[in-house]
């Protein structure tokens, strides 16, 4: 199943956040200054942690939507298009966890901190400049491999 090479799946930015609130992952496909980022991650991390739970994964802030979900300890946030489909947000959100998990073997937040490189390699096999590239986890894990062989 592909979620196709559209423009109309545009993410904005992409979020790893642990409960405290510290960034542990960003990829930011739109200019922001550093400043703004800090701020973004305050924001994002005060608007998700304390929602509850009874209430959908999504929700609209600042001219975007959030659409996040909840790992463990960990957040995944992905800023998109209000207008976007929050379930194809949703599934890619999922299909990231499942490739760092099958790459990392179980990931935790330990394996974000201390192989950040490698998280990144794995978001940009997935994504570039905002949009969905690649929905076979096979394929992406094999790429890796090949990153991994490299070292």
């Amino acid at each position: 199943s592909t979620w196709g090479h559209s423009s109309l799946l545009m993410l904005r930015f992409f979020l790893c956040l642990n409960k405290a609130g510290k960034v542990r992952a960003s990829k930011w496909y739109m200019p922001f200054d550093e400043d703004e980022k800090q701020k973004i991650g305050l924001d994002v991390h005060r608007l998700t942690t304390n929602r509850d739970g009874k209430f959908t994964n999504f929700v609209e802030w600042n001219n975007f939507k959030l659409v996040y979900k909840k790992y463990a300890a960990l957040y995944f946030i992905c800023a998109v298009d209000v207008n976007d489909n929050e379930l194809a947000y949703l599934e890619l959100i999922h299909f990231t966890v499942e490739c760092l998990d099958a790459f990392f073997g179980n990931v935790c937040e330990l394996d974000i901190v201390f192989n950040f490189w490698k998280v990144y390699a794995v978001l940009d096999e997935i994504i570039l400049a905002g949009e969905i590239m690649e929905t076979s986890r096979a394929e992406i894990l094999k790429r890796l491999q090949i990153l991994e062989s490299l070292e």
